[in-house]
């Protein structure tokens, strides 16, 4: 944002504490990562340590900058499986791509 001249800004809109319920899942990612910068990545188990973990302290990639859209969708029959939710619910959509130096 800074870079297109924008200033970020937040204002908190309300705040409620509650307690969890039931863990489940809440979200389907898939990551698309090139071979030649993350060689031997799917020798890392991501149930024990986020992607993000693994990328700062094995591959260590210089990240330059990064492009996001937001969107929503439906969930698909397979989505919805995964997610618990019945399909054709309504699905938070965010498409983010990494650009490294």
């Amino acid at each position: 944002m800074r870079r297109r001249g924008l200033i970020p800004s937040a204002r908190v809109l309300g705040i409620d504490l509650l307690e969890p319920g039931e863990r489940g899942p809440v979200a389907v990612v898939t990551s698309y990562l090139p071979v030649r910068v993350f060689a031997g990545i799917e020798k890392q188990d991501p149930e024990k340590q986020s992607l993000y973990h693994v990328f700062q302290h094995t591959y260590k990639p210089k990240l330059h900058w990064a492009e996001e859209t937001i969107g929503s969708t439906v969930a698909a029959e397979g989505q919805s499986r995964i997610l618990g939710a019945n399909s054709g619910s309504a699905l938070l959509v965010i498409k983010e791509t990494t650009h490294e130096t």
